[in-house]
């Protein structure tokens, strides 16, 4: 379905239509920024797009395990077979492998590529963050560069009068309250939005980004790199579980510091449940927890294990506690 939208998009832009205003069959407006169309005007064929994503996929993992190439195979293979974020994204012909590319990219290479990240889809923006506590403010400044850059040439194909409509109205709809409980969506959103607490969710991401900055700026950059990453899944206000792709890049950074946490962490990951109304809410943000886990590995360290343990125990007692007021008159 992912791939039947980038694709009417382009048709409908390239038939002098307005795409922020309505596609072919696609119920609702386009809601991509107006550069993405520098990168998808170019993949007009369903096969030629699923190769390249794979491969995407792939030499992403290639790069984060230092060029190894039979590791990166046989993690590509699990991946194939087991690991629900790359086949919803893969299947749903998501764009989100070659974005994982790019910012790879980018850590090892050239910040050019989180540029174009960007101009794909806004949330890998928040990897400035990450330059921002290694306090590497000229890579910022070459990154906002660039986006400007990449947004003028996106003028020449999409129309300032259509680009309004996205900047005045459909940019603002991802800033919604509804639509962040159903279980696809499994960022910390999504998990308050489930358990009726969304009020919480500006205190806590003010306190995630908060700690990351303040442990970030002693720890090794592949450590800075993966809590970001980490962040950039939990604290979206709609994280699909095709997103979690990019979990890739902490579960091998960080494999080394705690190899039995992070392999059952990847099978929270991994794991997707059919039917999701049948499983209680506390337990259906899986992905959350195992990317939340890996955040706390990269910040804490050796650390992680016991305030795992800890915050585990009192979310258990917060959830039987809640269960116990909720048989009484007053319930949240």
């Amino acid at each position: 379905m992912d791939y039947n939208v980038y694709d009417e998009a382009v048709k409908v832009l390239f038939s002098g239509g307005n795409p922020y205003l309505h596609l072919i069959t696609m119920p609702g407006p386009f809601n991509y920024p107006p550069t993405v169309f520098l990168f998808i005007s170019f993949l007009q064929n369903r096969l030629i797009f699923d190769i390249l994503s794979a491969l995407a996929f792939f030499i992403s993992i290639f790069l984060l395990t230092n060029k190894k190439f039979f590791v990166s195979f046989f993690l590509f293979f699990v991946s194939l077979l087991i690991f629900f974020p790359y086949k919803f994204n893969v299947g749903m012909g998501q764009i989100n492998n070659f974005i994982l590319l790019f910012v790879v990219l980018a850590y090892y290479y050239n910040p050019f590529f989180l540029a174009y990240a960007i101009s794909i889809k806004l949330t890998p923006i928040i990897f400035l963050f990450y330059y921002f506590i290694k306090k590497d403010y000229k890579k910022i400044i070459i990154v906002l560069t660039l986006c400007l850059i990449l947004y003028a040439m996106s003028l020449i194909i999409v129309p300032f009068d259509f680009q309004k409509i996205y900047f005045l109205d459909v940019f603002w709809r991802a800033f919604g309250t509804g639509g962040k409980e159903v279980y696809y969506n499994q960022s910390l959103a999504g998990l308050l939005a489930r358990s009726n607490t969304s009020f919480l969710f500006y205190p806590l991401t003010i306190l995630l980004l908060f700690v990351t900055y303040i442990k970030g700026k002693k720890l090794k950059r592949e450590r800075v790199f993966s809590a970001v990453t980490c962040l950039m899944l939990i604290l979206n206000p709609i994280a699909w579980q095709h997103q979690f792709v990019f979990a890739i890049i902490p579960l091998i950074l960080l494999f080394n510091l705690n190899k039995k946490l992070v392999l059952a962490v990847f099978f929270l990951l991994a794991w997707n449940f059919k039917q999701p109304d049948l499983v209680p809410k506390e337990l259906s943000s899986h992905q959350f927890y195992g990317v939340f886990i890996l955040w706390m590995l990269a910040i804490f360290g050796g650390k992680s294990t016991k305030l795992i343990g800890i915050i585990g125990t009192v979310g258990i007692i917060g959830v039987y506690l809640r269960f116990l007021i909720c048989r009484g008159s007053f319930c949240f």
